[in-house]
């Protein structure tokens, strides 16, 4: 015996599907039951004796990785019942419409996730109806899903339909074929017309079982300046995008400020100078998919003396003969002080600048330098 359950959509149609189970499903809902039409043609038309439609949903509207267990879908019925065989297919594509009337994708026995008979209810208002899948489908997210549902019965019913969003005028993400006579339609050899390519297609909910979302490890913090950080971590092979969370040391994750990398390592900027942050990041496997947060990471941000001029650096010192300044990242001014006060070299430099020591008595002195881009002071021993 198959699964198949219905639920009455009373209920559904007032409460949001279970976001979890017992099992860790999530579930994800395309389309709204609030606007809803129902429509004869998707994803079965009864009216004739055989009927074959495509549906695509993508990526960015599913926003999951994992496996589809079983999808639900709301139909409602005129008569007292209706048995439809049918088989289901689920392939991902990278087409995100359909371009004509003969624009079909092909699938293969090997896509086959379901093969059983649809019982629908006589109901005045519609129901919502789960088809466990007798193969759970290994959804990747890279691509778009294709379900395709091959209604092979072979008599017609007329009054059963299903609901339906979009618009007929819409981007066409739907295709469908019905008739009477000729036979079942061949899903493998897809050479038939369509009836019509459409934009509406059917409310679904796909339950998954969510693909495995490992956290990173061993968060690193590098190149701190006064306003900006390099964040870097392990990750997991295959995860392409993260979230960096950055706040006050010890904040509770999720209450910081996100910011979303495609890359790692990750340059934090517009960071406060003299400023300590705890640090987070976690692993974005799908839109709705994330890895729990990394053990916290801290940045102290330097000073913003110390930050305008954490590139200077003063050789040799101790100097005897002459002293080279370098790492002075714009024009700036450069006066040497003895321990008395008093000035006892100026200069402008850009980039670096060698002092003749010639003339100067053993001891200590100091070295201002300063411009828009750095600003910093040494001390500097001539022996």
């Amino acid at each position: 015996m198959k699964k198949f359950l219905h639920t009455f959509a009373l209920v559904a149609m007032m409460l949001p599907l279970a976001s979890g189970s017992l099992w860790a499903q999530e579930d994800v809902t395309i389309g709204s039951l609030a606007g809803a039409t129902d429509d004869a043609y998707l994803p079965v038309n009864t009216l004739y004796n055989y009927s074959y439609s495509q549906q695509i949903y993508t990526a960015d509207e599913i926003g999951m990785v994992g496996t589809i267990d079983s999808i639900t879908l709301w139909m409602l019925g005129t008569q007292d019942l209706y048995n439809v065989p049918i088989t289901i297919y689920m392939v991902e594509v990278d087409k995100e419409t359909f371009e004509s009337n003969t624009d079909w994708v092909t699938v293969s026995e090997g896509d086959i996730v379901y093969t059983d008979t649809l019982t629908v209810f006589h109901g005045n208002y519609p129901e919502a109806y789960t088809i466990v899948l007798d193969t759970p489908f290994v959804y990747s997210g890279t691509g778009n899903l294709l379900i395709a549902v091959n209604n092979t019965t072979g008599i017609w019913k007329s009054g059963l339909r299903a609901m339906v969003f979009g618009n007929s005028s819409g981007a066409a993400k739907a295709i469908y074929a019905r008739r009477d006579g000729v036979g079942v339609y061949d899903p493998y050899n897809p050479t038939f017309e369509a009836n019509e390519t459409t934009g509406k297609r059917n409310v679904i909910t796909l339950s998954f079982t969510p693909a495995p979302c490992d956290p990173v490890t061993d968060v690193t913090v590098s190149n701190i300046t006064g306003t900006s950080a390099t964040v870097a971590w392990t990750a997991p092979e295959g995860q392409t995008t993260w979230e960096i969370e950055y706040g006050t040391p010890g904040h509770t994750a999720g209450a910081g400020t996100i910011v979303t990398a495609d890359s790692n390592p990750y340059d934090l900027t517009d960071l406060e100078p003299s400023t300590e942050y705890g640090v987070y990041v976690r692993a974005v496997c799908a839109r709705n998919l994330y890895s729990d947060w990394s053990a916290e990471a801290s940045i102290n941000t330097l000073g913003i003396h110390d930050a305008m001029g954490s590139t200077v650096s003063v050789s040799p010192n101790p100097a005897s003969s002459n002293v080279t300044i370098s790492g002075i990242e714009d024009e700036a001014s450069v006066m040497v002080v003895d321990m008395n006060g008093r000035t006892v070299f100026t200069a402008n430099a850009n980039e670096s600048l060698t002092i003749d020591l010639a003339g100067f008595a053993q001891g200590a002195y100091f070295i201002r330098i300063c411009g828009e881009q750095t600003m910093a002071i040494r001390k500097l021993l001539v022996k």
